[in-house]
C-alpha cells in the first residue's frame, strides 16, 4: 500500500518487508532493539505478526517501523518489536532527513500502515528517545 504526499511516499507491508527494513538498517540509525538483527531474531523467535513502514523522500528511504502487532484484550495494536524491554525506542532512520520528517509525513505513514493493515486498532510507540544527542 502506498499513501502519497508530495516529495514523500509511505508504504507498509507485511513481515516480508523485513528484507528492506534490513538493507536500510546498514546505513540507518536506529535504537539497538530496533536493529534489524534483533528485529528478525524476534521475530523468528517468537512468530511475531510483523508489519514494517517505509517512510521514502525522493524515493530515498528515511525512515522506517518494524512493528509487532500484539492483542490486547478486543484490540489489535501494532509496537515495537518486545513492548517494553527497551529503556529507549527511536525508529530507524537517514539523519539527514531528521529535519525533515514532520508530523504531515509521520501521518502519512500511518495512513499506510491503516491501508496494509486494517485490522490493526492502534500504533503505540513507547519509550520513543526525546532526540539523537
Amino acid at each position: 500500500m502506498r499513501a502519497d504526499q508530495g516529495r514523500w511516499t509511505a508504504a507498509a507491508s507485511d513481515g516480508a518487508g523485513l528484507a528492506g527494513y534490513a538493507q536500510f538498517c546498514a546505513s540507518a540509525l536506529f535504537a539497538p532493539a530496533q536493529s534489524a538483527s534483533w528485529v528478525s531474531n524476534w521475530a523468528t523467535a517468537t512468530g511475531a505478526d510483523m508489519v514494517v513502514a517505509m517512510m521514502a523522500c525522493d524515493a530515498r528511504p528515511a525512515l522506517s517501523l518494524a512493528l509487532e502487532v500484539v492483542r490486547h484484550g478486543p484490540f489489535k495494536v501494532a509496537r515495537f518489536a518486545g513492548g517494553r524491554h527497551a529503556n529507549g525506542n527511536f525508529a530507524a532512520t537517514d539523519p539527514q532527513f531528521l529535519p525533515a520528517i514532520d508530523g504531515t509525513a509521520i501521518r502519512a505513514m500511518f495512513k499506510a500502515i491503516a491501508k496494509a493493515r486494517p485490522d490493526i486498532d492502534l500504533i503505540s510507540l513507547e519509550r520513543l528517545l526525546p532526540n539523537l544527542d
